[in-house]
């Protein structure tokens, strides 16, 4: 016998209300709660859909937005990081704080002419062929956000660029002397953060829009140095930079564990062919991946004997060196950068060459080395280019000034 189920529920009902003939009402306001939940659900699950879509349209969740303060993200910088509309703009690229030029229309343009001191007239001459030229603030400024690399290469994301804007010293803006008003004057309104009077660098969020003449402020091209995130950082560029591999110091592993003696043997022959000495060079040796194909380089900065005491070249009469060298797997030795001049015991000719970073900056599967020219009371930034027939070029420059 199959027992109606309606009929058992209405049995069961309070005898109360069937007496008053309240049921049906009670039945039909039970349903009508129930089509109400049924109805509410529904609605808020549209919105929620509705929510997330305008996330998505909107660039992703609010959690990848980076605080309004320029603080560093913690997070790795992927590939493809970089608006879809910033792959046509110049790529700017900083080594060690300095801007040393940008990569646009396919071509290196450095912040300094390569080589072209005018040494009667105190300046930089430009090429006129456009390897080189003036660039502004305000187009640093416009930057959406810059990728920042330590010297672990961990790469970070910063909304926030630092400058010094005084006009009356080295490393502000020296050409900038007598202009009337002042930078400090004329950027102060566009700073995010103005420190205290004796503080001389301004702080400003990346991006801001520049006008009138603080928009034809040229970036002073001596000794002037750009933080991001309150870092100089060994790398930075407006886009995110390709490392092939992690640089690694061999030296600070020690010879028992990286076998250098034929590294060590192919430089004493180098410097042999070059009638230098080959005793007690300073060597720095980085192993790294220069081409993509996964096999190892070894980098090698070679600098003149120093004396131990002073850290000067040692005065024994041969003419002062540095070279950067890469070592491949089959032995070859190719010249990245050199430098020899004659002996002098004048030590404002003492100098010598460093590695900053080994990064493929201009995306075509192959490193650009970063290097440190360090002079007495001058000294250089320079991004060295592997060319088709196997020489180094260099295509950008900095002058880092003291």
């Amino acid at each position: 016998m199959v027992c109606d189920d309606s009929a058992r529920k209405d049995a069961a009902a309070p005898a109360v209300f069937r007496r008053a003939g309240l049921w049906e009402w009670v039945k039909g306001e039970i349903w009508m709660k129930r089509w109400m939940l049924v109805l509410l659900a529904l609605v808020l699950a549209l919105a929620l859909c509705a929510c997330t879509t305008g996330e998505q349209e909107n660039g992703g969740n609010a959690g990848d937005e980076q605080p309004e303060t320029g603080d560093a993200a913690n997070d790795p910088v992927e590939d493809g990081g970089a608006d879809q509309d910033e792959t046509d703009r110049p790529i700017y690229y900083f080594v060690e704080g300095q801007l040393v030029g940008s990569w646009e229309d396919g071509q290196w343009v450095s912040a300094v002419p390569l080589g072209n001191w005018d040494g009667d007239a105190g300046e930089w001459v430009s090429a006129g062929d456009g390897t080189d030229r003036t660039f502004t603030v305000a187009e640093i400024l416009a930057m959406e956000r810059c990728y920042v690399y330590d010297r672990e290469m961990n790469p970070t994301v910063v909304l926030q660029c630092e400058f010094p804007t005084y006009s009356d010293g080295l490393g502000g803006f020296m050409d900038e002397y007598e202009r009337e008003p002042s930078v400090s004057e004329l950027l102060d309104s566009y700073a995010a953060y103005v420190p205290e009077e004796s503080y001389p660098d301004r702080v400003f969020s990346l991006p801001t829009v520049l006008e009138g003449e603080a928009a034809e402020l040229a970036v002073p091209n001596y000794s002037f140095y750009f933080s991001f995130g309150g870092q100089t950082w060994a790398l930075a560029a407006s886009q995110p930079v390709e490392w092939l591999n992690a640089s690694r110091n061999v030296e600070e592993w020690g010879d028992d564990v990286v076998d250098l003696s034929a590294q060590r043997a192919a430089v004493e022959s180098y410097l042999q062919e070059r009638g230098l000495t080959a005793e007690g060079y300073d060597l720095e040796v980085v192993r790294d991946d220069l081409n993509s194909d996964r096999t190892d380089e070894y980098i090698l900065l070679v600098n003149s004997p120093r004396d131990d005491a002073l850290g000067f070249w040692s005065a024994d009469g041969e003419d002062p060196y540095a070279f950067a060298l890469v070592y491949y797997s089959d032995g070859t030795l190719e010249t990245v950068y050199e430098r020899t001049i004659p002996y002098n015991e004048d030590a404002t000719e003492l100098f010598s060459i460093h590695l900053v970073a080994a990064a493929d900056l201009n995306g075509d599967g192959t490193a650009e080395l970063c290097l440190r020219d360090g002079r007495w009371e001058w000294g250089f930034y320079y991004v060295m280019a592997r060319q088709e027939d196997g020489s180094w070029q260099r295509v950008l420059q900095a002058d880092n000034g003291m």
